[in-house]
């Protein structure tokens, strides 16, 4: 049980460096099974990761674990510009057999990190020779990508543990208490049969002013919120296991296999049989 999982899927690797226009914003939140580095170029933002929310300056790297909420919001008043890099875990497996998994995790995953001016050329001609290398289609290609992308990672381990690197960690904005609470109950009660009034019950909160507060500080409803969690679960049963469609949304806490199917679809645009498949 480690914060990568042993989720297998087909390969991936996308690295896009593109800049974001004044104020632009995801529209909501999102999860997602592979996993992803985040490196702002210039510019600021504002990351949400999981149940927290940071401002990020310009040089600041993120690696995001598989299915950890996460969103971002760009400054209103700047261009901003950022490399994305969406990945599967077969990219730093032979980091994993030299060092070990929880060392990985514990090392490069959900740390923020600062990339100070005088490492950025560095870290910036690794992240070229990557870019450079996804448009060569030879047999050497997709080795070297990993030989590249394996040795950054080592490269912003490095970073990261020296004394004098800054970290945001004082720049955290904790979200309501209330809200966080009513988020670590629907992560360990997903697959209950959970309505935003028992929450607000729970919180001693009316309902509609819970709801406008949710999505307020989350960017995302309840009911999406508590579908994109049971999906999460979902896709890891239909990867990992050989249940039927049914069990699996059931287990999740779906009340039919056609509401799951219907869920399933509005997220990843597929039905969950093609996503097994």
């Amino acid at each position: 049980n480690n914060c990568l999982g042993e989720l297998y899927m087909l390969s991936r690797f996308e690295i896009n460096k593109d800049i974001k226009k004044r104020g632009q914003s995801m529209y909501s939140p999102h999860i997602h099974s592979y996993c992803e580095l985040f490196y702002l170029l210039k510019g600021h933002c504002d990351f949400l990761l999981g149940d927290r929310t940071f401002s990020l300056i310009e040089g600041t790297i993120i690696l995001i674990p598989p299915n950890t909420l996460h969103k971002t919001t760009y400054a209103h008043n700047e261009l901003c510009e950022r490399i994305n890099i969406e990945f599967t875990y077969d990219y730093v497996s032979n980091l994993d057999k030299c060092f070990g998994n929880l060392w990985i995790n514990t090392n490069a995953f959900s740390n923020f990190i600062y990339i100070t001016p005088e490492c950025r050329e560095a870290i910036n001609a690794q992240l070229d020779n990557l870019i450079n290398e996804t448009h060569i289609k030879d047999i050497f290609s997709d080795y070297l990508i990993k030989i590249y992308f394996e040795s950054l990672i080592l490269q912003l381990i490095r970073i990261r543990e020296e004394p004098s690197v800054f970290t945001i960690n004082n720049n955290t904005i904790i979200v309501d208490k209330s809200i966080k609470k009513a988020l670590q109950y629907i992560d360990n009660y997903y697959y209950e049969n959970i309505t935003l009034t028992q929450i607000a019950d729970m919180l001693g909160l009316n309902p509609s002013y819970f709801s406008n507060k949710f999505k307020t500080i989350n960017g995302i409803g309840f009911k999406e919120y508590l579908n994109m969690i049971r999906i999460r679960h979902a896709e890891q049963l239909l990867i990992e296991t050989n249940f039927d469609i049914t069990s699996i949304a059931l287990q999740c806490g779906f009340e039919s296999s056609n509401y799951f199917g219907d869920s399933f679809k509005k997220i990843h645009h597929t039905s969950p049989t093609q996503f097994r498949k």
